[in-house]
C-alpha cells in the first residue's frame, strides 16, 4: 500500500497544475507523468500512481516497452460529459479515483456525487505501452451523447479470409511433402494506399496463401480501420487464401481484459484463440499472441502456453521439413533506435528452439525489412521482420557490422519451400527485388 503522504502530495500537485476543461479546450498541457512497474498488474486503483512532479505535454510518447505509463490532471469537466482518450496502446481512465467504463475510446463521465459541489475533477490515465514507443496522445472532454452505442457494421468477408481451421481453407493447402509458396507482410496499419500496391502485386503471382503478422490496422477500436483494411486486402484474397495475426494494435485499445475484441470477431470467429498452426506442403507454421498477457508474454500453464508445447511435440511439426514461428514482436530486431527486439519474445523462441525444432521466425513492429541470423544454442535461427507493408517507417540507425541484412523500404516477402530448400525475396512497392537469400539443408 502507498504511504498516504504519497498521495496527497500527489493530489495537491495536481490542483497546482493548470485545471481549464471546458469542452473544446486544449487538454494536452500540463500533466503529472510517472513510470510504472510490470510488477503493478492489469487492474489496479487510480491511487496506484507512483509519486511524480514531472510535468509533459501532449501528444507525449516514450521508448518505454511492456510498461505501464501514469498522467494525472485537474479538469473541469461539465455534467454530461465524456472523455475521448487515444493511447498506444490504450487506456484506464479514473475521474476522481472511480475507474470509467469505457465504450471504444468514449470514457462517460458520471456526474459528481449529490451535496458535493466540484468544480474540477482529477484525471487519472493509466497507458499500458505494449509497443515500442507509447504513450498518452490526446484527451478531449465531449458530449456523451456524441457516443455511439450501436453495433459496428461489418463489411461482408471474402471468402479467401476463412479461418485456417476452416476445411476451405485446409482444402487450398499442398499436401505431406510438396513445396510450398506463400507472401508475408505486417504493419499495413493505416497505409492504405501503400498496402493496395503491395497487395495488388502480391496477387499477380500464384502461390498458396498470404499472412499478416500483425498490426493490420493501426486502431483496433475504430470499425472504420477495419472496413479500410478488409476492402484492401479483399483483392488478394479473392486470389489466395489470406492468414490475418493479431499485434499490439489490432486490439481495442483497452487493456482490462486483453481480448483484440474486433480482431476475434472477424478472423477467429466461433470462439476461437488468436493462436493457430496449420501445415502447408512441407512447412509447419504456428501463429502466436503475446498480447493476451500483460507484462507480455506466454506463461508456460496459461492455455497458450499449454497449445504451444502440444504444438511442438506434434507429429505435424516434428515431421516438416521447415517450421515456421509467426509471431507480430519479434525477438531480435536492429532497425528501431533503442529496440533490439522484445525479450518476452526471445525467452518463447529460446524455449521453443531448447524443447523443439525452430528454423524461421517471422515477425512484424519494427518498420522496416530485416533479415538477421542469430546463434540460439547450437542452432543458428533466421529472423524476418517483414513490417513494412504500409506503416510509416523506422528512422535510419547507425549500421552494425555483420551479416545481417536491414533495408527501410515499404515491402512484401515472397518464400518457396522445398524439402530442402527454403528462399526468400524482398519486393518493394515498385515491385522491385530489394533482397534474396536461401537456406539449404
Amino acid at each position: 500500500m502507498r504511504h498516504w503522504g504519497s498521495v496527497v502530495a500527489s493530489a495537491l500537485a495536481v490542483l497546482q497544475l493548470s485545471t481549464q476543461g471546458a469542452m473544446g479546450d486544449d487538454l494536452g498541457t500540463e500533466w503529472l507523468f510517472a513510470r510504472g512497474t510490470p510488477q503493478e498488474g492489469l487492474i489496479v486503483e487510480a491511487a496506484s500512481m507512483p509519486p511524480s512532479t514531472d510535468r509533459v505535454d501532449l501528444p507525449h510518447r516514450v521508448l518505454e516497452p511492456n510498461m505501464p505509463l501514469w498522467y494525472r490532471r485537474a479538469l473541469e469537466i461539465p455534467e454530461g460529459s465524456a472523455l475521448l482518450v487515444h493511447a498506444d496502446d490504450g487506456a484506464q481512465v479514473f475521474v476522481d479515483g472511480q475507474r470509467l467504463a469505457n465504450h471504444a475510446r468514449w470514457f462517460p463521465v458520471p456526474d459528481a456525487s449529490r451535496g458535493i459541489v466540484r468544480r474540477f475533477r482529477e484525471v487519472t490515465v493509466r497507458v499500458l505501452n505494449n509497443a515500442m514507443r507509447g504513450g498518452l496522445t490526446s484527451v478531449r472532454i465531449v458530449p456523451a451523447s456524441m457516443i455511439d452505442r450501436s453495433p459496428p457494421d461489418r463489411e461482408p468477408l471474402p471468402a479467401g479470409l476463412a479461418p485456417v481451421e476452416s476445411a476451405r481453407f485446409r482444402e487450398q493447402m499442398p499436401g505431406p511433402g510438396q513445396s510450398c509458396n506463400f507472401t508475408a507482410w505486417a504493419d499495413s496499419q493505416g497505409g492504405w494506399d501503400t498496402f493496395a500496391r503491395l497487395a495488388s502485386t502480391m496477387a499477380e503471382a500464384p502461390h498458396d496463401f498470404s499472412v499478416g503478422v500483425g498490426d493490420l490496422v493501426d486502431d483496433g477500436s475504430n470499425p472504420a480501420a477495419w472496413r479500410a483494411f478488409i476492402r484492401t486486402v479483399t483483392p488478394l484474397a479473392r486470389r489466395v487464401p489470406v492468414v490475418a495475426i493479431a499485434g499490439n494494435h489490432d486490439y481495442d485499445g483497452f487493456y482490462n481484459d486483453l481480448r483484440a475484441r474486433q480482431y476475434l470477431d472477424l478472423f477467429r470467429p466461433g470462439g476461437r484463440a488468436p493462436w493457430f498452426a496449420w501445415s502447408c506442403g512441407v512447412v509447419r507454421l504456428a501463429a502466436i499472441d503475446l498480447n493476451m498477457e500483460f507484462p507480455l508474454g506466454i506463461s508456460e500453464a496459461s492455455p497458450q502456453g499449454l497449445w504451444l508445447k502440444r504444438e511442438m511435440g506434434s507429429d505435424a511439426w516434428r515431421r516438416a521439413s521447415w517450421r515456421i514461428l509467426l509471431v507480430h514482436q519479434p525477438p531480435y530486431s536492429r532497425s528501431w533506435t533503442g529496440y533490439d527486439g522484445d525479450e518476452a519474445t526471445r525467452h518463447v523462441v529460446h524455449r521453443l528452439v531448447t524443447h523443439g525444432e525452430l528454423d524461421l521466425v517471422i515477425a512484424g513492429h519494427s518498420h522496416a525489412y530485416e533479415h538477421l541470423t542469430v546463434p540460439v544454442g547450437r542452432r543458428l535461427l533466421h529472423v524476418l521482420i517483414t513490417g513494412g507493408a504500409g506503416g510509416t517507417l523506422e528512422a535510419p540507425r547507425a549500421a552494425d557490422e555483420g551479416p545481417d541484412r536491414v533495408i527501410l523500404a515499404h515491402h512484401f516477402v515472397r518464400a518457396r519451400a522445398t524439402r530442402d530448400r527454403f528462399a526468400v525475396e524482398a519486393i518493394d512497392v515498385d515491385g522491385r527485388l530489394n533482397d534474396r537469400w536461401q537456406v539449404a539443408r
